[in-house]
């Protein structure tokens, strides 16, 4: 397929390796017409991998040189991932658009990591009478949090699934899986709604992990959302990493097109 573009980028700003103008040749190089910087906007709670406030400023500056610099031959848009529990104004750097994601639940006063190692997710179940229950908080956090919000695009919507293969930690064909995660759907999901289908965990070697799981993306398309496919890259070699499996998976979820931002907005392009 045209891969064509990308909007869920990670580069040395925050937790990526390389640097967004590596990133910018890379995608060129690669027949992108059309990305999107996400860098992790800063966080109290995430400063392991988030950018500092200074940081997001400089990481302003240098993807709107980049735009200038693609004029023409590639559109540049300057994005942000932010957590879901942050509820900070982002006027300081008017970003094109924001992705929303959930990474810690709130438990106890302490934030606890649902994608940062499997030990951290371990120690995060432990937390909750049962791992259903991590599972319902993780879903519940999602929902606040994005109807709060209100992102342009809603990341890695199961991520609580990052270290449960082979059913570690609980059985995701389970009602009590599914009732959480389609009920977190349910109420997010609409036709003004942007879904992404991501293949970052794939890409760092968890065993062919692509987010959403096909039941859920079932789910999301039939209330009607839109889906972008993302490779949630944090290095150059990865910025179209498993763009054909997505889009097999789209069409066999029942979709038939995805989106692609212009300078004029979001736009329907077929898979």
């Amino acid at each position: 397929m045209d891969y064509i573009c990308n909007y869920h980028m990670h580069t040395c700003f925050c937790d990526g390796k390389d640097t967004v103008e590596d990133m910018a040749r890379s995608a060129f190089a690669k027949g992108l017409t059309s990305i999107g910087f996400s860098g992790h906007a800063y966080s109290f709670f995430s400063s392991e991998y988030s950018m500092t406030e200074e940081g997001e400023k400089i990481y302003r500056d240098r993807v709107n040189a980049l735009k200038e610099e693609y004029r023409g031959r590639m559109e540049v848009f300057l994005g942000l991932e932010v957590e879901g529990q942050d509820e900070r104004e982002l006027s300081d750097i008017s970003p094109d658009y924001v992705i929303g994601g959930v990474h810690y639940l709130l438990n106890d006063g302490e934030y606890l990591s649902v994608d940062g190692s499997n030990r951290e997710f371990s120690l995060l179940v432990k937390r909750y009478a049962d791992p259903y229950e991590a599972v319902k908080d993780y879903y519940r956090t999602v929902t606040e949090t994005q109807l709060k919000r209100r992102p342009d695009i809603i990341a890695h919507l199961d991520l609580v699934t990052k270290f449960n293969q082979g059913a570690r930690y609980f059985d995701e064909s389970d009602r009590r899986y599914l009732d959480s995660a389609f009920e977190a759907i349910d109420a997010l999901a609409g036709p003004d709604r942007i879904f992404e289908i991501n293949s970052g965990a794939a890409a760092r070697g968890y065993k062919g992990r692509y987010y959403p799981s096909l039941p859920l993306l079932k789910r999301i398309r039939s209330r009607g959302a839109h889906i972008v496919l993302s490779s949630d890259a944090h290095s150059s070699e990865n910025i179209v990493f498993g763009f054909d499996v997505m889009r097999e998976i789209a069409l066999e979820a029942g979709f038939i097109s995805r989106l692609m931002l212009t300078r004029k907005g979001w736009q329907e392009l077929p898979l």
